[in-house]
């Protein structure tokens, strides 16, 4: 048996409103710390067409009995878009939803610069700098009481924000007026650790912070590569063109009183001195140079990318054998590795001819 697709649409109350089956493809892209989104097509006549509302909760269910995975929900999305047209007389109707992760980018940093565990941290662990954040800018405590610029709650849908350990290397972070979700993301990336916001309610949601990685290590597990029969069209690239490796940092000031700090990047040789200047005046402290220089290195390093379609198979399938942000090996070429992280993966299935598609796109941990 094939995989199945199934379609759930709920209103902005969690409410399921529809089951859609008829469908005429799919496809959606899951990635790690980032914003993603989920399409479908049906017949432009069909009524679901007329039961879509703005925000309306779109889930992708899928099964696949043969390979032991039962019904699950793939992808959650509100519904944010759509194209109709017609072709060769047949009225097509294409919806957009955007994951719920999208909720993220709809808040900035809402409070003055130096704000005191509002828009600056010091020395603090990035556990706590992310949940504060979510907290006061989206959760229950984003409230001009607090000191937001407004409040900053949602009228249909609830943030929460799991416990807080307090996991991680203290960081000094600023980042007065910028958008919630961007700042979570160079944060993540600044301190290697993984974050998503998850459907815990009818319309409630909880912001969880993940430790180095989003899913398992799997790497002695789960092996991709061309000899195992499980990758087709591998593509493995290394881009340095833009690379720097050195962060000139300037804080605040002007002239020879203006602090600076120089950061190298992980790539730094002597015969590899690619310099960049970092305008770095929202911060006050030397630490606060430093991680705002360690993050453009981070952000300007040396780019390889690597994906491949991955083979539905027995022993390997997604939804069972591994999971978005799981860490597993792969080999093609010169290139083999047992530190790949999967941080994307994007699914396709047209209800036409059953066929189904995976993508990964992985990158070195």
């Amino acid at each position: 048996m094939s995989s199945e697709y199934r379609i759930d649409i709920r209103d902005t109350t969690g409410v399921l409103v529809a089951t859609c089956t008829n469908y005429n493809d799919l496809t959606y892209t899951k990635k790690v710390n980032e914003v993603s989104i989920a399409q479908f097509t049906i017949d432009g006549n069909d009524k679901i067409v007329s039961l879509l509302g703005l925000d309306y909760q779109v889930e992708f269910w899928r099964r696949n009995l043969d390979m032991g995975v039962p019904w699950a929900c793939d992808f959650y999305g509100l519904y944010r878009g759509s194209e109709q047209k017609n072709v060769k007389g047949l009225e097509l109707f294409t919806a957009t939803c955007l994951s719920q992760s999208a909720l993220l980018a709809r808040r900035i940093v809402g409070y003055y610069a130096g704000y005191n565990l509002r828009s600056k941290f010091t020395a603090v662990a990035p556990e706590t700098i992310a949940k504060n954040l979510v907290s006061y800018n989206i959760g229950a405590s984003a409230t001009t009481g607090n000191g937001r610029y407004r409040t900053g709650t949602m009228s249909a849908f609830t943030v929460n924000i799991d416990t807080d350990l307090g996991r991680g290397s203290a960081q000094s972070w600023e980042c007065a007026n910028q958008n919630l979700m961007k700042t979570l993301q160079d944060l993540a990336k600044a301190s290697a650790n993984d974050f998503d916001l998850v459907r815990t309610g009818a319309t409630t949601w909880t912001f969880y912070w993940y430790p180095g990685q989003l899913g398992t290590d799997r790497h002695a597990t789960v092996n991709f590569g061309l000899k195992w029969g499980n990758m087709q069209d591998p593509v493995y690239a290394l881009d340095r063109t833009a690379e720097k490796t050195v962060a000139i940092v300037g804080g605040q000031g002007a002239g020879a009183v203006r602090p600076i700090q120089i950061r190298t990047g992980g790539d730094y040789a002597a015969a590899n001195d690619i310099e960049e200047f970092v305008n770095a005046t929202n911060y006050t402290t030397l630490a606060g140079l430093n991680a705002e220089g360690d993050r453009a290195m981070y952000l300007d390093r040396a780019r390889s990318t690597f994906n491949f379609k991955a083979l539905q198979l027995k022993p390997c399938y997604y939804g069972a054998h591994y999971f978005l942000g799981d860490i597993v090996s792969a080999s093609y070429k010169g290139f083999s590795s047992a530190s790949e992280k999967i941080i994307g993966v994007t699914v396709s299935f047209n209800a036409q001819d059953f066929v189904e598609h995976v993508v990964l796109d992985m990158m070195n941990v």
